[in-house]
């Protein structure tokens, strides 16, 4: 008579388990996942100031990083400068959007949960 209880009790969780599930699931997927309803913001001249900041040491450390892997011999130096070619080309996109990243979604499926 026990192991009949246990058998129903644990039953009686699992269908519960799955119905919740069930339900985050259909909420999710009932809006248009490729819309995506954000407003747009800008950074004001301080907080661009401050941006610039720490994105110019940024950049001064990444290019430290791949001098020294140039350094240990790990890659060469015509991969050091198309990585330091990339960090500036993104560095001026960063500039371009007032130091606002751009967060596009790549189209590959994945949901990504705020």
């Amino acid at each position: 008579m026990k192991q009949i209880k246990w058998s129903l009790i644990v039953a009686a969780f699992t269908l519960t388990l799955f119905s919740f599930s069930s339900l985050d699931i259909s909420a999710e997927d009932s809006g248009d996942s490729n819309q995506e309803v954000t407003e747009k913001k800008e950074l004001t001249k301080d907080q661009m100031a401050e941006m610039k900041v720490l994105h110019d040491d940024l950049v001064k450390q990444r290019k430290l990083i791949i001098d020294k892997y140039v350094e240990f011999g790990v890659i060469s130096e015509d991969k050091a400068k198309k990585m330091k070619e990339h960090i500036d080309f993104f560095t001026e996109k960063l500039k371009e959007n007032g130091y606002m990243m751009e967060h596009k979604k790549h189209g590959h499926g994945h949901k990504h949960f705020e």
